[in-house]
């Protein structure tokens, strides 16, 4: 009787530690989705990052973040250029709407990026928001 408790109970650590390791993992592959507001500010606190614009470049050219990178999402060489940033780093990423940009810090978690953020809305809801941009 004793010998079936103490299995049960080594069975139950056992699933709590590999939950708990899953769920641990399964939190750091979470990309932040940040609206204008939030997405400023955490930019504002961070000391090194990168920013990066995932749209293509007349839609980049026409207005961007100040300070962003264009590295153009529907670009075949898209993931091999991502290769080259600094995964330790904070990435700040966004597109128009935010649907590009969902895909890209999703693909950057994948690959290992440590810290991802999203604009949700994109640079439509950061003009909204009154946020500067760049020509």
């Amino acid at each position: 009787m004793m010998n079936k408790m103490i299995k049960k109970s080594a069975l139950s650590l056992a699933m709590l530690v590999m939950l708990g390791a899953y769920s641990c993992q399964s939190q750091s592959k979470k990309v932040e989705h940040l609206n204008a507001d939030a997405f400023d500010n955490k930019m504002k606190a961070s000391k090194e990052y990168t920013l990066l614009d995932v749209r293509t470049a007349p839609e980049y050219n026409q207005a961007h973040l100040p300070g962003a990178s264009m590295l153009d999402y529907y670009q075949k060489n898209f993931k091999q250029e991502l290769e080259k940033l600094d995964k330790s780093k904070p990435v700040f990423v966004y597109c128009t709407v935010g649907s590009r940009s969902s895909s890209a810090a999703n693909l950057m978690k994948d690959m290992g990026f440590t810290t991802v953020y999203n604009l949700q809305g994109g640079i439509y809801h950061w003009a909204e928001s009154k946020k500067p941009l760049e020509k």
